[in-house]
């Protein structure tokens, strides 16, 4: 093996370890938006069974945070 295949091969390895730190990264970090995303529907959902209970309808803010957040989901 030429020198400059040991040095494109150690290029190699280093591109692939640094694509899989990268990749492990994007996955906590989606994973706890996501987490996230879920809290705040289930607290939106609580507001709105509250508020129906009490007779009362969502006002713009609720539909428009719920229909934000239910975006994420598809």
């Amino acid at each position: 093996m030429s020198e400059i295949d040991d040095v494109v091969e150690r290029f190699r390895r280093a591109l692939l370890r640094r694509e899989r730190q990268a990749a492990s990264e994007m996955t906590r970090v989606y994973g706890q938006a996501w987490k996230q995303i879920k809290e705040d529907l289930a607290r939106l959902d609580a507001d709105y069974q509250k508020a129906k209970a009490h007779g009362e309808k969502p006002g713009w803010g609720w539909i428009y945070e719920h229909n934000r957040l239910s975006a994420f989901k598809k």
